[in-house]
């Protein structure tokens, strides 16, 4: 899950690059999105999300995974299908 925002309000060339998302995790599966691309590091004893070698501001358990029990706890007959990778 790359970090979303508007990439103009970025302040770097890499910015640019990263930036993929315009709305939040939650507000993506409230709009519909229901497959979710996960690249993930440890850092120390938490497990955040990167963008190729760019690690972003997210964690999986308070970020990623907590949005998503919300979202199907919520909506119980609604699946949502997570692809993980280790980078």
């Amino acid at each position: 899950m790359a970090q979303y925002g508007d990439p103009s309000d970025q302040t770097g060339v890499l910015d640019l690059f990263i930036v993929t998302q315009t709305i939040s995790l939650s507000q993506q599966l409230t709009s519909g999105s229901r497959a979710i691309d996960i690249r993930l590091q440890q850092s120390g004893s938490t497990l955040v999300c990167t963008h190729a070698w760019y690690p972003q501001n997210t964690e999986f358990g308070k970020d990623v995974l907590t949005v998503a029990v919300s979202f199907v706890t919520a909506h119980p007959g609604e699946t949502i299908v997570m692809r993980m990778k280790n980078r």
